[in-house]
């Protein structure tokens, strides 16, 4: 018997703590489906079950749209419309804090880690009369995600060695190697990269073009309407097997430009947005709706360029660990320098917080790092750099935080201040991640890199901080030592590697932290209720946003705080 789930309250390794604070869980364990406290069977699929019907529309906005294509293996950042048209295997609470089942009603995980084994969910329909869902759309998903032509979850889905389909209803998926939480990382709650599950009829027959443009679900929005660029219109379904939408007719707009969405927003043009922090006093003024995400955000740091070490297939000895900041005071130094709060004052209109190590969750004020110039000129000078050093900095705009440049020119004053010569140069952000990290060609130089909140924060450490991994971030030789020489494949042992990491990382400085950034909404709370909140970097769950009053139709499972 191995560990089971069917959406039932995780075991959390770590403190809740206040509003404001990055949550990233790493779950310890899945408790037995006797102890469910959401309804996972015994709900007919395509069942509105309450009153209320959808009537209405509703306008939403974002900044960025990514490549625009509904087939998630071609393009993992437009997963805020293709969970309109697609469900999930497992969603995830973010009030919670536990998986919830969706297209998956329960699944297990063998007492090896070698098996994964997905229980489905009977009657759930695709849209356009494409039959009943299966364990075959499972199987084909998975596939694809882990094909040549991905850019998805191949990380994930090409551990995968094969999978048996015992029954329409039952997938088994066998690993290469022990994989504890390959449900965690297909789930809603391990990142904004979401895995919808398609139509493997549907796409077979189309093919990936018009498939990509047209899709086909068993979500509870079909798309009826697109202008690529500019905007798409979905239509909601008046029954569906998890939540039947409040609004009819739903409107997702890219508006790019934060002073024309901050417009939009006061003119009720558009009726919610994710925004910039320094747009909320602004927004809250003029009479709309704004708040901090209290479950979500990322945190913001420093990574330092040229740590490469032997053990990684890219290592060079006569490039690599050449930089000053090999030396763990040089770090400290760069890490000392930096005034957090007054950052988060001049360009998050204060609503942030300094950050402690990249992976910690609980405990922030412990490993934190204060701002104390003479000690950090003073560790330069131990180092054996007295009159500093020259490096690159990288001012490139995030995909998720269009504020970077202006973190970069700060942080290079800092940097000044302590006796430094920090070069800023600007360099788009996809062309750098293609020609230097992901070739390990970044010695001497120091760029922004943020880390979302997960359900499973190892899963960070594993994309960024290990040999061979393709986003290289920061390696050292202690470190990797750690994480090589200890257990990690239940989640129990997870979570004390993430513990006993959080602990080096803060004492040897790895990456450097400067904020958590909270994400923002704003809305229009004369016509809608709360906005749905999630720990992604792009607004989900646009399907269970209510009228103001709510209609109360039919959900199986509200995945955001009930405030």
């Amino acid at each position: 018997m191995g560990l089971k789930g069917s959406g039932t309250t995780f075991k959390t390794i770590f403190t809740v703590v206040i509003a404001l604070l990055l949550i990233s869980l790493l779950a310890a364990c899945v408790p037995s489906a006797q102890n469910n406290q959401t309804p996972a069977s015994g709900v007919p699929a395509n069942t509105a079950g309450g009153a209320g019907k959808p009537q209405g529309e509703l306008v939403a906005a974002l900044q960025g749209f990514g490549n625009e294509n509904f087939l998630p293996w071609l393009d993992p950042v437009f997963s805020h419309c293709q969970l309109l048209v697609y469900d999930m295997l497992i969603y995830w609470d973010f009030e919670n804090f536990k998986f919830l089942p969706g297209l998956a009603e329960s699944w297990e995980v063998s007492k090896d880690g070698m098996t994964t084994t997905f229980h489905l969910r009977k009657g759930v329909q695709f849209s356009d009369g494409y039959g009943e869902f299966t364990a075959e759309d499972v199987k084909y998903t998975f596939e694809m995600q882990a094909s040549p032509k991905s850019i998805g979850k191949v990380d994930q889905t090409r551990r995968i060695a094969s999978m048996d389909i015992p029954d329409p209803y039952t997938l088994v998926v066998h690993m290469k190697d022990p994989y504890y939480t390959f449900y965690v990382d297909m789930s809603m709650g391990n990142s904004g990269v979401c895995q919808g599950i398609v139509c493997k009829k549907y796409v077979e027959k189309v093919g990936d073009n018009v498939a990509g443009q047209k899709p086909v679900g068993t979500g509870p929005y079909k798309l009826v309407e697109s202008h690529p660029g500019d905007y798409y219109k979905f239509e909601a379904l008046d029954s569906h097997w998890r939540v039947v939408p409040e609004f009819k007719n739903l409107t997702v707009r890219l508006i790019p430009e934060a002073g024309t969405l901050t417009a939009a927003l006061k003119t009720k043009e558009v009726d919610l947005s994710q925004i910039p922090a320094e747009q909320l006093a602004d927004l809250k003024a003029a009479g709309v709706a704004v708040e901090v995400n209290p479950v979500g955000g990322s945190i913001l740091m420093v990574a330092m360029g040229g740590m490469v070490i032997p053990e990684d297939k890219r290592y060079d000895p006569a490039y690599h660990n050449k930089d000053p900041w090999t030396d763990p005071r040089v770090r400290k130094a760069m890490a000392l320098a930096i005034d957090r709060k007054g950052i988060i004052k001049a360009f998050l209109g204060g609503f942030g917080d300094p950050a402690g190590v990249p992976l910690i969750t609980n405990g922030i004020e412990k490993y934190q790092y204060p701002y104390d110039p003479a000690a950090a000129k003073q560790l330069l000078k131990e180092a054996g750099y007295p009159n500093g050093f020259s490096f690159r900095v990288i001012d490139s705009v995030l995909p998720s935080f269009q504020g970077a440049p202006q973190i970069c020119e700060a942080l290079a004053g800092y940097w000044k201040d302590i006796g430094l010569d920090p070069r800023l140069t600007v360099i788009d952000y996809n062309t750098y991640y293609s020609n230097n990290i992901n070739k390990c060609k970044t010695a001497g130089d120091v760029w922004l890199n943020p880390i979302n909140s997960i359900a499973d924060q190892l899963a960070k450490a594993e994309l960024f901080f290990i040999p061979n991994v393709a986003h290289v971030t920061f390696q050292d030789a202690g470190s990797y030592a750690l994480y090589r020489d200890n257990p990690k494949g239940t989640l129990e042992e997870r979570s004390a590697m993430v513990d006993r990491l959080n602990k080096y990382y803060y004492d040897n400085v790895g990456p450097i932290p400067i904020f958590r950034n909270a994400y923002n909404y704003a809305w229009n709370g004369t016509k809608i209720l709360t906005f749905p909140h999630d720990q992604a970097a792009r607004p989900l769950y646009l399907e269970y946003v209510r009228h103001n009053p709510s209609l109360n139709t039919f959900s199986l499972f509200r995945p955001w705080p009930s405030r």
